[in-house]
């Protein structure tokens, strides 16, 4: 626990003077990677979307009838909505995890990477899945046939989805336990604080949502609670991909070495 404190601790003071990083190249051509200033990047950006979010939300719940203004913020900002810049840049993000992933298992620069490269490899296609879940809403789909299966399901389970995810969700935490636990401290910390947080937002604040919809519709509560989710998500999958680079920079000798012996 006292681990995992100053990991999150660590994280939430990044920006300071010496622990801001960008990434740059130096004179001699060798790429710094600095995950600092990166991860500050992104959670700037999910920043401006809340900002946006909620205002957006305001002008719906003040100005009931819709003008220009309000459709156009309500279209491009709601989070509750698809195909806008919130859902562009989830996906983005989740892209780049992945991406970030793959890199890892292919650069396999020491023995226990190699070891590992299966791990990180199958965490890669997950981030896919989940990158092009968020792009075309494939848990959404679910529910109907969900719900047709069990026709019984309401309260917390009325966005049924959960179900079916939770139980894939538990099949990943088990299976890949043992390899999140052999890795560096910090590495390791943060990924259990990135994973709480997203399950909290997507199926946590997702089970409350269900619940307020069945009974009392998308009021003033039930956005809240999308805020929260959606916001809680976004900046796991920030501290995930933080995680990550960081976890690059460990081995950057070796792999700045690789790639230039590829190149």
């Amino acid at each position: 626990m006292l681990n995992m404190k100053n990991s999150l601790l660590n994280f939430s003071h990044f920006v300071d003077s010496k622990s801001l990083e960008t990434a740059r190249t130096t004179k001699d051509g060798e790429f710094n990677l600095e995950p600092g200033a990166i991860a500050k990047f992104f959670l700037s950006i999910i920043l401006l979307l809340t900002i946006a979010h909620a205002i957006a939300i305001y002008l719906i719940f003040n100005f009931p009838d819709s003008n220009r203004v309000v459709s156009l913020m309500d279209k491009y900002f709601n989070f509750n909505n698809e195909s806008n810049f919130p859902s562009f840049i989830s996906a983005v993000n989740l892209l780049i995890a992945a991406g970030l992933l793959f890199f890892i298992a292919s650069f396999s620069v020491t023995e226990k990477l190699k070891k590992n490269k299966k791990f990180w490899r199958l965490l890669g296609c997950i981030f896919l899945f989940l990158c092009f879940d968020e792009a075309t809403q494939i848990h959404e789909e679910l529910v109907l046939t969900v719900r047709n299966r069990m026709p019984n399901l309401s309260g917390i389970f009325y966005y049924a989805w959960v179900i079916p995810y939770s139980v894939l969700f538990l099949g990943v935490v088990v299976y890949f336990m043992r390899f999140v636990l052999a890795l560096p401290a910090k590495t390791r910390n943060l990924f259990f604080i990135s994973g709480f947080l997203f399950v909290f937002g997507a199926i946590g604040c997702e089970l409350v949502e269900g619940y307020i919809e069945k009974f009392y519709g998308r009021n003033l509560i039930y956005n809240l609670f999308t805020t929260v989710e959606e916001f809680l998500e976004m900046v796991s999958i920030v501290i995930f991909i933080y995680a990550l680079l960081d976890y690059i920079t460990l081995y950057k000798s070796k792999f700045t070495l690789l790639i230039k012996h590829k190149s």
